[in-house]
């Protein structure tokens, strides 16, 4: 009995066969069957979060360029609060007609209508609006290194900034290559010797035009309008000609004229020339120019 007592329970039987190694057929099966569904679903489980992330993936690069652009257009600050909307328009791409197209006014020959045209299309003399850090800040800039619009420039409170909107720049570029097409109306002055001396008023002519040629430039491609322009047999054409008349997704330029001019900011030539520098405002070097390859 004593030696009975000292057998550790559930170790052996009676036959003194260790019940951990005997083999119970039922209690196998079990196991392995267990076994076998847990590495049945791990492997489904891991299937799964790779065929999501691959999905993830491919839906990243086909639909988030196109989505992310949309974003970035609602989430702009001007388009915000000019409240602008993107809408289907029907680009007028006529050539041997163009003197009849929708855009006739602002090619027809020079004349004080004409530039009357281009300086509303351009803001200009209005091309400058206030706007708030907050708003400055989310489009990248760094505030501290920026101009701040003096208290008495403006009733409105918190720091403003000065700024002009981009497309209103490109217009008045635009406007400049226009007049010189024109050079004979609108620069009598001017002679073949334009790139004589660098501090001659020729030279900063030319070097304002080449300006404004770049930013044109870099704009265009910056953009690469992706449309198609397809090609069509016409009548009056032996070989297949250019459809430029394509319809394209445009930002209304109406609605951010209006709000331009509501919120540009008055008498700015006379603010421009009077403003004075604050001794705690940061400097840049010359002009302040930036080169992307500097």
């Amino acid at each position: 009995m004593e030696e009975a007592a000292g057998i550790p329970l559930l170790q052996t039987n009676s036959c003194g066969e260790d019940f951990a190694e005997e083999k119970n057929p039922i209690t196998q099966m079990s196991r392995g069957t267990l076994k076998e569904r847990y590495w049945v679903i791990l492997w489904m489980f891991i299937s799964m979060l790779m065929t999501s992330v691959l999905w993830a993936i491919v839906l990243a690069v086909y639909l988030h360029p196109a989505r992310s652009n949309q974003t970035i257009y609602e989430q702009s600050p001007v388009a915000k609060l000019a409240s602008l909307k993107q809408h289907e328009h029907l680009i007028d791409g006529s050539l041997y007609s163009v003197y009849e197209s929708t855009y006739k006014s602002y090619i027809n020959a020079p004349s004080r209508d004409v530039d009357a045209l281009w300086d509303g299309l351009s803001a200009e003399g209005s091309e400058v609006v206030l706007m708030d850090g907050e708003s400055v800040k989310f489009a990248g800039f760094d505030l501290a290194k920026l101009v701040k619009a003096p208290a008495n420039w403006t009733t409105r409170t918190g720091d403003l900034y000065p700024v002009q909107i981009d497309v209103f720049h490109q217009i008045h570029c635009l406007d400049e290559v226009r007049k010189q097409m024109h050079a004979w109306h609108y620069y009598p002055e001017l002679n073949s010797s334009g790139f004589a001396q660098k501090t001659s008023p020729t030279f900063q002519h030319w070097q304002h035009k080449n300006h404004c040629l770049s930013i044109l430039l870099q704009n265009i491609i910056c953009h690469a309008d992706l449309d198609m322009v397809p090609h069509r047999w016409t009548e009056w054409s032996k070989l297949p000609f250019a459809q430029f008349s394509i319809k394209k997704r445009c930002t209304n330029l109406d609605a951010l004229l209006s709000w331009n001019k509501e919120n540009a900011l008055s008498d700015i030539k006379q603010k421009w020339s009077t403003i004075q520098r604050p001794e705690s405002a940061y400097v840049w070097p010359g002009y302040g120019e930036i080169h992307p390859d500097n």
